[in-house]
């Protein structure tokens, strides 16, 4: 019964925040345009942080430069994902000069750690693709097959976490 009034309590809190933050960034812009236009809104909010249009928009041009078919509502997704990291690292005091160096330093002492590439993993993969790699020795390409799978894992991983991250954060999307 506590744990259903505390969520309500927290959603209730969230639903102020949003239009709060809603409210206010409207109102600043209804009052600093000559013309009444807005400009700007908030099109998400992660916990306690707002995601404006404008960031949207700069981030996805900027993801697009290397993943044309991006969308929208995938920068936007990437953005939340992004915010529920930077939000972590910053609880466990990891320091950083940009937001993504936190989040990277994150990932590697949260999720890369806990990645263990078994040599017989390793081995596998080589004889499954041994002709895609050319034929080339094991010895040769043993580390790249490692840091590969290794890389395959961390991906697996973060996106287990994320969802974690997902379930217990009060997200709302206004887009």
């Amino acid at each position: 019964m506590g744990r259903c009034i505390s969520a309500l309590v927290m959603r209730f809190r969230r639903f102020l925040f949003v239009m709060t933050v809603t409210t206010l960034c409207t109102l600043f812009f209804f009052l600093s345009c000559a013309d009444g236009e807005i400009i700007d809104r908030v099109v998400a909010s992660v916990n306690d942080t707002a995601i404006t249009l404008s960031e949207l928009r700069e981030k996805h041009a900027a993801m697009r430069k290397s993943i044309p078919a991006l969308t929208e509502n995938e920068a936007l997704q990437s953005m939340i994902h992004a915010q529920l990291l930077l939000e972590k690292a910053r609880h466990m005091r990891i320091e950083g000069d940009t937001p993504d160096e936190l989040i990277a330093t994150y990932i590697d002492l949260k999720i890369r750690t806990s990645v263990v590439v078994q040599e017989d993993a390793i081995l596998s993969y080589y004889r499954e693709n041994r002709e895609k790699l050319g034929g080339v020795e094991f010895r040769l390409v043993r580390e790249e097959i490692e840091k590969y799978l290794t890389e395959q894992e961390t991906t697996q991983l973060l996106k287990e976490h994320i969802q974690r991250l997902r379930e217990v954060a009060d997200i709302a999307v206004l887009f």
